[in-house]
């Protein structure tokens, strides 16, 4: 085995030149001593490359490897990066002139020009369809970079395409480098304070992670540090949609009502905002986010961990609003530790202070080319997060210490678990000490005097940067570790561990039987998991599933299982919790799901043991509600979307060096090109466009007419009696013109896709269950097949579904008796559960041709024998996953 030679050689003899690599980074990390070294450099070094060693700065640099993430302060940017593994991937900066041509590129019409004479594609085109293929398969830079070299080859001889010359012309093609908006900050290891302007050590004498002494280069790399974004640059990328002004004004659109929750707008702090003609918030140019924060394992094998600080803008429609294209991220913190807010939340507060107060100016609509730059002010509103970051934002203790609640001053009580102790929130008479702004003020003060907590606050939070922020009501509570992850989860513990065989809740003996009933549903197609085996997956079942079974199919699945007491126990946090979800909430409602959470909270003592009174089950049944009062419906700050979204980043990740910049780069790439398909007008770039994301390719979709579409294929029908009857009952004598019938089975229809149940292609999902309007009622059916009826003389086309109506029972669920519910407060189950829906599936009644203008959305259907079964609609029809 042959070994390597001497290393640094070059230094000793004249004659070996510098390695290229090793140039490279003396210029990144300015290095290169001046002309008078004593170690020969500049009888080796170019022309070229002496001055730069007098140039204070670099404008395009390229990471190499760990030890080049650049000397960055809190007011230094970050340049175009590249992370690499070997010296094959190094992208070498090149001459100004390209930059030159580059910058004029980008800034005139020249993007539209052909690729080359007789080209299929533009400039842009081809831009837009590489950056497309890289993030949807997540290429890595070697792979992208080797493709490149290969399109090259295809290229006519003599044609030289500039964005094609290597990939930092690509990316610098498609606007991803050399801007100054994302900021590096360094952290201290010992006490992760930041770095702020050029400070080599920290407060506590920890020396900074890059410098000049010795000890600070032998340093390799950095173990925490975190990456700020310019918020006011996404909002004016947005500004670029031409659609983008348009949606906001949504909210001007939502029909209000008094004393009704139907959005974030109907809540306390929305509505702060929006006193009297010039609130801040009816200004149609001015937004709020609603924030999240929260971390995930960055990979397998480390303890590494990414922290992405996002936001939602509130005045989007719901649909679009916790879409990944109009997501903002404020900031990402890495490291090995969990974030330590004052260092990570206070540059990024500092600049939200200024898109509060001072704003930015953005081109105005085409609709408003009249209007003088518009000014862009931003707030944000509510923050929603576990109980771990949130204890983390408001600068308290953890969740399960002394005072751990975020919203109330309960201390709780330590008591015997297990073989250990755990602090718990029994129900006490007297309601606890609510947090207020003014309270946690004093509280922090108070706390670093006398260097201890003070009602759980250890510290001033960095909310009390921003001339408007609220620690105490500018945090609320997230119904998905809430409710869907934890609560759930405990429940299914104390069911189904064997410890708890002795308790008359046990159901482990039962475990099949549970099984079976719940695996038998068969869900639409808007709840992306299928049933699979509680008891076998209760450590690993994801937040989607606890929703889905307690908002649909707990009810049948516990009903006649589960001791009566204990199942009205359940219900009791099943109903209240459908409520708070709705998409339009009454105070009646409000009240009614308060006293339900109460009670649930109340019994837990009493059912379950003193230990199953955590800090989950206090702030369902003490706040829940009310933070429902401030934010609106909890669909409205669900933490889905920011979750997802920390999924998404990590997936992004596909090398252990510069983790922040692989993220944020692929973001902004995303965002990017979702706005650049938008202008797409060639057929045959918008036909490779949809094929990277299958289930929206409407390439071979035909459309109905404006908002529907046939998916997929379809087939001459005959006009049999039963077709013939229910057309005319829809349009009386029809059937006496000559007509075409088509029939086909799928649609896609307001945002959703509708099945029929004469589809061979889906066996575990029930598609078809839908609810339809018909006059002022509303009525169930289940969809046979859809039918296009053309009359060919008049030309005339018709849409129909073609359904068979499920009759409702009347009858209320569930089907216990009603000495258990009187029992536990509940005079009128029907109230409780009006959702739950038992109805008869027989089809004596024939076929109804419905017009699918009239279908208004599809509901979960759980069928309980051979001719009856439940149904139930989504509290919100964009609660989907």
């Amino acid at each position: 085995m042959t070994t390597r030679g001497k290393y640094k050689r070059w230094k000793e003899d004249e004659s070996i030149k510098i390695p290229k690599t090793t140039l490279h980074r003396m210029r990144a990390k300015k290095l290169c001593k001046p002309v008078e070294t004593t170690s020969g450099l500049d009888n080796v070094l170019p022309a070229d490359t002496a001055e730069i060693a007098h140039v204070p700065q670099i404008k395009h640099e390229a990471v190499t490897d760990e030890h080049d993430i650049p000397d960055a302060d809190s007011g230094g940017t970050l340049q175009f990066k590249q992370d690499v593994d070997d010296e094959d991937n190094i992208i070498q900066p090149e001459d100004e002139e390209k930059d030159e041509w580059y910058d004029q590129l980008t800034t005139s019409s020249d993007l539209n020009a052909p690729l080359y004479d007789n080209a299929q594609v533009t400039i842009a085109e081809s831009i837009m369809l590489i950056m497309d293929h890289s993030l949807t398969y997540n290429c890595t830079y070697t792979s992208l970079s080797n493709m490149i070299d290969i399109i090259k080859l295809h290229l006519p001889v003599g044609i030289e395409v500039q964005h094609l010359q290597s990939l930092y012309f690509l990316k610098k093609a498609f606007c991803l480098g050399g801007d100054s908006d994302i900021k590096f900050h360094h952290v201290c290891e010992r006490c992760l304070s930041f770095f702020e302007n050029d400070m080599d050590t920290c407060k506590c004498g920890h020396p900074r992670y890059k410098g000049t002494t010795p000890e600070q280069l032998a340093r390799k790399r950095p173990r925490a540090f975190f990456l700020e974004l310019d918020v006011a640059l996404q909002l004016k990328e947005f500004f670029e949609d031409p659609e983008f002004f348009t949606l906001l004004q949504h909210r001007f659109s939502v029909e209000r009502e008094k004393d009704v929750y139907k959005d974030i707008y109907d809540g306390e702090l929305y509505k702060k905002w929006c006193q009297g003609p010039d609130g801040f918030l009816t200004n149609p140019y001015n937004v709020s986010f609603t924030w999240h924060l929260d971390g995930g394992s960055a990979f397998k094998s480390s303890h590494m961990e990414v922290w992405p600080f996002q936001g939602f803008i509130n005045e989007l429609p719901p649909h679009l609003r916790f879409s990944k294209r109009y997501s903002v991220l404020f900031g990402l913190w890495f490291g090995s530790r969990k974030p330590c807010m004052p260092s990570f939340m206070k540059p990024i507060c500092r600049s939200l202070d200024n898109l509060y107060t001072t704003g930015i100016e953005i081109k105005p609509p085409e609709e408003n080319a009249s209007v003088s730059c518009p000014r862009i002010r931003a707030v944000l509103l509510v923050g929603t997060m576990d109980l771990l970051a949130m204890c983390l934002a408001k600068e308290l203790v953890q969740f399960n210490g002394q005072c751990g609640c975020g919203i109330c001053e309960d201390p709780g009580t330590v008591v015997k678990r297990g073989k250990g102790h755990a602090r718990v929130y029994l129900c006490g008479e007297h309601d606890p000490v609510l947090r207020t702004k003014e309270r946690m003020w004093t509280q922090a003060q108070e706390s670093l005097q006398k260097q201890c907590p003070v009602a759980g606050v250890k510290g001033y939070s960095m909310l009390f940067e921003l001339p408007y922020g609220d620690p105490a009501d500018g945090i609320t509570l997230d119904h998905l570790h809430l409710i869907d992850i934890n609560e759930f989860r405990k429940l299914l513990k104390y069911w189904f561990d064997p410890k708890y065989k002795n308790e008359p809740f046990y159901l482990g003996h039962k475990q099949r039987e549970v099984d079976a009933r719940y695996m038998a549903n068969k869900p639409p197609d808007t709840i992306t998991r299928t049933p699979r085996s509680l008891v076998a997956n209760r450590k690993h079942l994801k937040g989607s599933e606890g929703r889905a079974f307690l908002l649909f199919f707990g009810y049948d699945t516990l009903q006649g299982i589960l001791p009566d007491d204990y199942f009205v126990h359940y219900c009791m946090l099943a109903a209240a919790y459908y409520i708070l979800m709705k998409a339009r909430i009454t105070e009646n409602d409000l009240e009614l799901a308060r006293d339900l959470l109460f009670r649930y909270y109340a019994l837990q003592k009493e059912y379950y043991g003193a230990g199953c009174c955590t800090i989950n089950a206090h702030c369902i049944g003490r706040h829940l509600a009310s933070c429902v009062k401030k934010s609106g419906p909890l669909w409205a700050t669900s933490a889905y979307a920011g979750e997802s979204n920390i999924g998404a980043y990590i997936r992004l990740i596909h090398g252990t060096q510069n983790v922040g910049m692989q993220i944020i780069s692929s973001v902004r790439s995303i965002q990017k090109l979702k706005i650049w398909r938008k202008v797409v007008t060639n057929s045959h770039v918008a036909k490779v466009l949809n094929r990277h994301n299958p289930k929206f390719d409407r390439s071979k979709w035909v459309q109905l007419f404006p908002g529907c579409f046939q998916v997929g294929s379809c087939k001459r029908a005959v006009l049999t009696s039963a077709i013939s009857q229910a057309l005319e009952k829809a349009i009386p004598r029809i059937t006496s013109f000559p007509l075409r019938l088509t029939k086909y089975n799928k649609i896609y229809f307001r945002n959703e896709f509708y099945f029929t149940s004469e589809s061979r292609r889906v066996h575990r999902r029930v598609s078809y269950i839908v609810r339809f309007r018909e006059g002022n009622s509303l009525r169930i059916a289940e969809i046979q097949h859809f039918l296009q009826v053309q009359l060919l003389k008049e030309g005339l086309v018709h849409h129909f579904a073609l359904v068979y109506e499920l009759t409702q029972t009347g009858q209320p669920f569930p089907l216990i008796s009603q000495d258990h519910w009187t029992k536990h407060g509940i005079h009128d189950v029907a109230r409780m559960v009006p959702h739950m829906l038992p109805v008869i599936t027989s089809r004596s009644s024939g076929l109804t041709a419905v017009p699918i203008v009239a279908l208004e959305e599809k509901m979960v259907f759980m069928k309980r024998s051979d001719n009856k079964a439940l149904v139930v609609p989504f509290p919100a029809p964009w609660l989907h996953d």
